[in-house]
């Protein structure tokens, strides 16, 4: 790793290299100590910058857990500034209502209405490919948001769920794409969706599945 280093920074010419670690929760002290020593071989002649992405519900105690136990020359170096990044929230965080518009959840669903052309770049929009008839008479995908989640509201109270605050974009993605091209781009006469397609739609993503089992480890 020591020479792709190198030799990725000199073709780039750079100073800087920024190294981003998937699923850092599976780093053990023994691995951030290899780090360290990366870090030192380079403390010289180039700056490096570690970007740990960590699944915060992989363990019980989290990713602070492996942080409690690091000593000071790693704790200092690699866990002091954490941002914690969720699903799409159902609503605007107060301190970002100046600045955004709708909740995650409802700008996601708009950038299949607006910002996602299907099959290519040239095409309309994936929503006006699968439901033209609808979208040609005002009907947006975003527009669905509050029906969603009050379906989601009801499978929980049935599953005896919490309603989760974010949707998690593993089941996101297969809704949509469920509510797209089954519902949507199998009925001619499509309209919008119905109850009964949005909780298919929710059958068909596992939603209560993976909500089960992320609130089992939060636990």
């Amino acid at each position: 790793i020591i020479r792709a280093t190198e030799e990725e920074a000199g073709r780039a010419q750079a100073d800087l290299v920024i190294f981003i670690i998937d699923s850092a929760q599976k780093l053990t002290l023994e691995d951030y100590e290899h780090i360290s020593k990366l870090h030192d071989h380079f403390d010289a002649g180039l700056r490096l910058f570690f970007l740990f992405v960590c699944q915060d519900d992989y363990k019980a105690g989290g990713a602070d857990e492996l942080a409690s136990l690091a000593p000071p020359h790693i704790h200092g170096r690699y866990f002091v500034d954490p941002y914690i990044f969720t699903g799409l929230l159902w609503e605007v965080p107060e301190e970002e209502r100046p600045e955004q518009s709708a909740c995650d959840v409802a700008l996601a669903l708009r950038e299949y209405d607006q910002g996602l052309n299907w099959p290519d770049q040239d095409s309309p929009s994936a929503t006006a490919t699968f439901a033209p008839a609808a979208f040609a008479n005002g009907w947006r995908l975003e527009h669905e948001r509050d029906a969603i989640f009050g379906e989601i509201k009801l499978l929980c109270a049935k599953e005896q769920l919490a309603v989760p605050r974010d949707w998690l974009m593993a089941t996101f993605e297969v809704f949509v794409y469920h509510v797209l091209v089954h519902v949507a781009g199998n009925n001619r006469d499509f309209a919008g969706l119905s109850k009964n397609d949005i909780q298919q739609g929710l059958q068909a993503c596992a939603f209560a599945a993976y909500e089960r089992a992320r609130q089992r480890v939060r636990q």
